[in-house]
């Protein structure tokens, strides 16, 4: 992912008002691999429910504030549906997000099952147990599909804006 800036960041925000975006809570963007991040996402420190996803559509900056569950069902294992990880099911969160435009203002949300720390880009490069590292052109394939699934997860929220 080419690195990217607070400022753009904020800016990005698609399903949120100008007011909310700028009081996001942001990690340390000098501590990012942005070589090895396929979507930038993160948690809010401060609300364990809220959660941020953002990347680059073509030359556009794409951004969506997401909500975590309250709670859970507990289940034994859970798959992420973006980077397709089968995890323990606490570390898989159904994320929603509110539709950007006038539908979102109506209600209208959409939600998928994501990685509950958002680290999807860690988790198509991750060495499975008791296997080899994957090959370079393995990585690329799952990387490539899960940007697949988030700029179609991330359409979603913009449709009808």
């Amino acid at each position: 992912m080419e690195p990217v800036t607070e400022e753009q960041i904020r800016a990005a925000m698609v399903n949120c008002s100008r007011g909310e975006a700028a009081d996001m809570t942001l990690p340390d963007l000098k501590k990012i691999n942005w070589a090895e991040t396929d979507y930038f996402g993160w948690r809010d420190p401060r609300s364990r429910l809220r959660g941020f996803l953002v990347h680059w559509r073509d030359d556009r900056l794409v951004g969506v504030v997401l909500r975590a569950p309250d709670s859970g069902v507990r289940r034994p294992a859970a798959m992420c549906l973006l980077c397709e990880s089968v995890r323990q099911s606490n570390e898989i969160a159904l994320f929603t997000a509110r539709k950007a435009g006038a539908s979102g203002r109506k209600g209208d949300s959409v939600g998928t099952y994501i990685c509950a720390d958002l680290d999807c880009s860690r988790q198509v490069r991750a060495t499975p147990p008791g296997r080899a590292a994957p090959d370079e052109a393995v990585v690329i394939l799952r990387s490539a599909a899960l940007l697949t699934k988030v700029y179609a997860f991330t359409a979603a929220v913009l449709d009808g804006a």
